[in-house]
């Protein structure tokens, strides 16, 4: 058989497909780096939504223990948390009678005033996952243990 010049054929094939490949490679590679900023973004909104709904949560827990430690009674309120670890901080707000009930988990922040007429007690709480918050209530103070 005579061979009349060179065949680059096959060479050309594996050399596209070697290209190819490494091409979409980094164009997956690109696209997985992009979209980390924007999935950190929602876990972290999410994750504020989850502390500021649980808040309002403690915050009506509050309200409702001071409208009963105002007619005299005593008693807890217990209510049932998210699956997500939290601590709660609860400051008097000098210059006025509002107390700043603070919600934080490892990345996220979240502040809600309250205002009452009985004391709060100012003790930082952590809680756990499934942990109930219970709210307890005298006639002058509440506590959040």
């Amino acid at each position: 058989m005579i061979r009349r010049g060179s065949d680059e054929t096959g060479v050309s094939i594996t050399t596209g497909f070697i290209i190819n490949l490494g091409v979409a490679t980094i164009a997956i590679g690109f696209m997985l780096f992009i979209s980390q900023g924007t999935l950190t973004d929602v876990v972290d909104t999410t994750e504020e939504n989850q502390l500021r709904v649980t808040g309002e949560q403690i915050v009506s827990d509050l309200e409702r223990a001071d409208r009963l430690a105002r007619s005299g009674g005593e008693g807890t309120i217990d209510m049932e948390q998210p699956d997500v670890s939290y601590n709660v901080r609860i400051t008097e707000d000098t210059g006025n009678d509002n107390y700043l009930v603070n919600i934080s988990s490892s990345r996220v922040l979240v502040s809600l005033q309250y205002t009452g007429e009985a004391d709060v007690e100012d003790t930082p709480v952590e809680f756990s996952s499934r942990q109930n918050v219970r709210v307890s209530y005298e006639e002058d103070e509440i506590e959040i243990e």
